[in-house]
């Protein structure tokens, strides 16, 4: 029996160093039942198989694999390992049905990082739990946890801090005062700068990325969202009126009007009926038309505007405005 369970040590060990060189997934599951076979109470190849289990959504093989990992661990890190693979199987249940899964796998999780403070997988679940129930600020907060002192490059955590981030730093979404939003904003901006690094062709990143650097120097901005609307183009994603819509204001703001008109005439024909933005949309078309001598134009868009939106003050002054320019004071 000791026999047995030296060379199945051997076998698991073995599997995940060729694993790591190979990156051959048929080879290594291979060699881990082959573990297991040998000693069914193996924490290590108990650990891998109920990974395996758990991607195929085989819940009951999962988790009996991880209980036996756990019964049968000789260190904290393989104690932790088989809680967080419990967390991960109530969290699964959790994002399907209701009764206090998430719960039941926070409990896993924060026992995991007890066990082992280091362990990242640990805390980024203890992160899926806090924005499952709303924390984005704990969610956060343990992010940076990740990214400064034990994985600058985790992935996860850059998107979920980004993303956290930028949900607190809308206007809209929190009472937070103006200094707790330029935070967000802040963090937001460090997580989606080191991101764009990693992963130089993430569109999403690049995007994001434009529409915080709005209120940064223009050529950052410019730069930024000609990055991700190119990444979108590529991997087939369309050019949506909102994106066009700050495509526009770039160019606005570095007085490149043609663009800019060009840019919301687009925005402004792909709108749906009754969608709210397209007001926005025609007056930067109308303002932009305005800086390019076309009065005319300008004009008949802002009373389009009034007609749907009376009390549009800014429509209002562009009009009096373009008529005390032109000598008509008396009807501005």
């Amino acid at each position: 029996a000791q026999h047995s369970a030296v060379k199945s040590d051997a076998l698991a060990g073995l599997a995940i160093s060729r694993y790591n060189q190979t990156r051959d997934v048929p080879s290594y599951l291979q060699g881990m039942k082959e573990a297991y076979l040998l000693n069914p109470n193996n924490p290590d190849a108990c650990l891998h198989l109920s990974q395996h289990f758990l991607y195929l959504q085989e819940e009951g093989k999962a988790r009996t694999l991880a209980l036996r990992a756990f019964e049968h661990a000789v260190s904290p890190g393989q104690k932790a390992a088989a809680y967080i693979l419990l967390g991960r199987l109530y969290q699964m249940k959790g994002a399907t049905e209701k009764g206090g899964f998430w719960t039941k796998a926070a409990e896993y999780y924060t026992n995991a990082s007890k066990l082992d403070p280091t362990n990242v997988m640990a805390l980024y679940g203890l992160v899926q739990c806090d924005i499952n129930r709303g924390d984005l600020r704990e969610a956060i907060k343990r992010c940076n946890m990740i990214l400064e002192k034990l994985s600058p490059n985790f992935l996860e955590a850059h998107y979920c801090s980004a993303a956290c981030s930028l949900v607190l730093a809308d206007l809209n979404a929190q009472g937070d005062s103006y200094a707790m939003r330029l935070n967000h904003q802040k963090n937001a901006l460090k997580a989606l700068t080191h991101l764009v690094e990693i992963l130089p062709n993430d569109a999403w990143a690049w995007l994001s990325l434009a529409e915080l650097l709005d209120v940064s120097p223009v050529a950052s901005c410019r730069r930024a969202m000609r990055k991700g609307l190119r990444l979108h183009r590529q991997f087939g994603g369309d050019i949506t009126p909102d994106l066009l819509n700050n495509k526009g204001v770039i160019h606005y703001c570095s007085a490149e009007m043609p663009e800019a008109v060009n840019d919301f005439s687009r925005a402004l024909t792909g709108c749906a009926a009754g969608d709210p933005m397209a007001v926005t949309i025609k007056f930067n078309l109308a303002r932009s038309l305005e800086e390019i001598g076309q009065n005319e134009k300008s004009v008949v868009m802002y009373n389009e505007i009034l007609e749907e939106y009376p009390g549009y003050l800014d429509a209002h002054l562009r009009i009096a405005t373009i008529l005390a320019n032109g000598g008509k004071s008396g009807e501005a």
